[in-house]
């Protein structure tokens, strides 16, 4: 699961910042969220690599003002879900830091999540970061996206190529269900989807299509498991499917 250009965060929403690939670049937080002291700011983005193989992550974060003066940000860094990087001190921004040693990482082929807090103190925070080889360079055979620039292969059957005028979800079956239902939506046109599965909280548990998907109408089973691959308890849960502006939701019966 990962952050969605729209979704919410806080008093906040996730906003796309364009990226230009490299290494010297540097993103002005403060420009983005708003210049505001005593925050937490947040990026994010996906790292593509073709195989499964070792870098560094070259960090630079913070601002101009020094520690002593009050300034100074703290980061905390994570790849894949697993914190690779934090440091509760404040750190004051330089893009080329003789005292700050790179951050050693392993990639897994395919997408790997890379998630960046940092924490400002005095209205500016600036972030640069990029993953590079032992000399500095970038390492081969990487590129970075967003989730809605990824295509995605739906994990589940295409039950019919005939395209709806809107994209649609429809009814699960069986309802209720033990412990598994065949979620079914409709998609009129190319572009970005995203099905969730919520509990009656809002809280989302379950990601299962995330991405560029072609029309047409598609059946996916869910197990009534979340993300993290643990069994729901029995309950009402929301299906929820976003697509070319279209957000629709159906209740469903989990009975253990």
């Amino acid at each position: 699961m990962w952050p969605v250009e729209g979704d919410g965060a806080g008093d906040r929403i996730w906003t796309r910042v364009e990226h230009l690939g490299y290494s010297a670049e540097v993103l002005d937080l403060g420009e983005v969220n708003g210049e505001e002291d005593d925050v937490s700011h947040y990026a994010f983005t996906l790292v593509n690599s073709d195989r499964m193989q070792d870098g560094f992550l070259a960090l630079g974060y913070g601002d101009v003002v020094p520690a002593e003066q009050g300034g100074g940000d703290v980061a905390k860094v994570w790849l894949n879900g697993e914190v690779v990087y934090e440091n509760p001190e404040r750190h004051s921004f330089m893009l080329a830091d003789s005292t700050f040693q790179p951050i050693r990482i392993r990639l897994k082929r395919g997408d790997n999540r890379l998630l960046f807090r940092i924490g400002n103190f005095s209205r500016d925070a600036w972030l640069a970061a990029h993953v590079v080889d032992e000399q500095g360079d970038r390492l081969f055979d990487i590129d970075y996206a967003l989730p809605s620039e990824r295509p995605t292969s739906v994990s589940g059957v295409v039950v019919s190529q005939e395209v709806p005028d809107r994209p649609t979800l429809l009814a699960n079956y069986p309802n209720p269900f033990n412990p598994t239902t065949w979620i079914r939506f409709a998609i009129s046109r190319l572009g970005p989807v995203r099905l969730d599965v919520y509990d009656v909280t809002g809280q989302r548990l379950r990601t299962l299509v995330q991405g560029t998907v072609e029309a047409g109408r598609y059946e996916l089973l869910w197990d009534g498991r979340d993300d993290a691959g643990f069994n729901v308890a029995s309950g009402a849960y929301f299906a929820v499917l976003r697509a070319d502006g279209v957000l629709e939701s159906k209740a469903m019966t989990l009975l253990r």
